[in-house]
């Protein structure tokens, strides 16, 4: 590939996860003894299929990525994220109300990456549309499949393929 970002950004809930973490799941979670990770009433919590296999594609190839999710509950995505063993593939997460206009901001402030030098998943047409108005490249995932392999290719591909100054 010719031209890579230097860091990718996604979205958790429903790009990761198929939930919003800590309000159709209920925060605090629990990991047993097995693995299983539970929510605080027992409820076994799953990730999209290519989920992980995606992290490590694009942590293998990228490198940097940062988390930006409009959830409401940040103990909630953190924690999963820890308990999935996950949050090592993040410089950063922004996790709170609001656009994912500010997320990036702060993103853009913590790592120092040119807007156009990001690749952003996400599962809703709105941020997809907002964040590629900054000049990033933004992908929409599917809210059923959430990140996979093909649409991480897909991601990478127009990326690469984007017509800069």
């Amino acid at each position: 590939m010719s031209r890579l970002p230097k860091l990718v950004v996604l979205d958790l809930d429903y790009t990761l996860w198929p939930f919003y973490a800590g309000h159709e799941v209920d925060y605090p979670f629990v990991q047993t003894a097995n693995g299983d990770i539970l929510d605080s009433s027992n409820m076994i919590l799953k990730t999209f299929p290519e989920s992980e296999e995606a992290l490590e594609l694009l942590s293998s190839t990228v490198g940097t990525m940062a988390a930006a999710s409009s959830g409401v509950h940040a103990k909630a995505a953190e924690q999963l994220l820890q308990l999935l063993g996950w949050r090592k593939h993040f410089l950063c997460v922004e996790v709170g109300p609001g656009s994912k206009k500010t997320h990036f901001d702060i993103i853009h402030r913590k790592s120092l990456v040119a807007y156009e030098d990001m690749l952003f998943f996400d599962d809703e047409p709105r941020n997809v549309s907002e964040i590629s108005a900054l000049g990033a490249t933004a992908v929409l995932v599917d809210k059923t499949d959430g990140l996979t392999i093909a649409l991480v290719h897909e991601g990478l591909q127009r990326h690469a393929g984007r017509n800069l100054p």
